[in-house]
């Protein structure tokens, strides 16, 4: 049996009583942000596709939700809305580049939430719609939890300070449906602004790996195929609707005006006939 010397003693002493000095972890680089979750292009097309699909069922079921109480003018409103919201959609779900398409879906978000908050539920549609907007906010919410490991915080909020930017120089426009994220390396701030549009663009680039372009493009086919027919299908209908309405208020003077003459003509009747 070996003996310890007392040297052992004292170390194994002091292993088992004091304290262990925590680890060092290794001193992260200066200038750099944190390693970011990579994924593919194509996965990136199915995650905004995805979205995209549940944002528009979401916002229709809130429209739905006010037709059967709203008036012919109010119903109309509502119908157009849904159409511009699902046509975005579905623009912005088919577009060429993923990383773009996920940019334009987050201020499509924000900016129709935006316009709704400030004009066309206080203005149009009343505090009744106000679940169009609850709608818009939490579509808003699901974007930004999958764009927390592709983007940096610095980035997210310089994306939020673009669209800002964009609202605060266009106050008087409520229709935003068509406004993409593009549109700022050539509107936001000049040289600036347009150099934190292109270096956002590029983050998410270098955040995605490459994917088959043939595979890419199959995807965006099949999604436009299923969801194009709805979208023209709700053009029509609110199409025959409006024009059926226009048609009614045209005629509604000519109609009003024999009514008033058949009344008239039947109380002189009415007083001439023999008592």
């Amino acid at each position: 049996m070996e003996i310890p010397t007392p040297r052992d003693l004292l170390r194994n002493a002091r292993e088992q009583f004091l304290p262990r000095a925590p680890e060092k972890k290794p001193a992260a680089k200066r200038g750099r942000s944190p390693a970011r979750k990579k994924i593919s292009q194509n996965e990136l097309q199915q995650s905004v596709q995805r979205l995209a699909a549940e944002c528009t069922d979401r916002i229709l079921q809130s429209i739905e939700d006010l037709l059967p109480t709203a008036g012919t003018s109010k119903r109309l409103v509502l119908e157009g809305r849904a159409l511009l919201y699902s046509a975005a959609l579905l623009d912005i779900a088919t577009g060429p580049s993923p990383e773009a398409n996920f940019l334009d879906l987050m201020t499509f978000l924000r900016l129709s939430r935006r316009a709704l908050r400030e004009y066309w539920i206080p203005e149009v549609l009343g505090e009744e719609a106000a679940g169009i907007e609850a709608s818009f906010a939490r579509s808003e919410a699901e974007v930004r939890a999958v764009a927390e490991p592709l983007m940096t915080e610095k980035q997210r909020k310089d994306l939020d300070g673009l669209i800002e930017h964009w609202a605060v120089a266009n106050p008087h426009q409520v229709r935003v449906e068509g406004t993409r994220f593009t549109e700022y390396s050539h509107f936001a701030d000049g040289a600036r602004g347009a150099k934190t549009a292109n270096g956002l663009l590029g983050s998410l680039h270098a955040a995605t790996s490459a994917a088959d372009r043939a595979l890419l493009l199959g995807e965006r086919s099949l999604y436009f195929a299923q969801r194009a027919p709805f979208v023209m299908r709700l053009q029509m209908l609110l199409g025959i609707r409006q024009s059926a309405d226009e048609v009614l208020r045209s005629f509604l003077p000519f109609i009003a005006a024999l009514v008033g003459i058949f009344a008239f003509r039947l109380g002189k009747s009415l007083a001439l006939t023999p008592r």
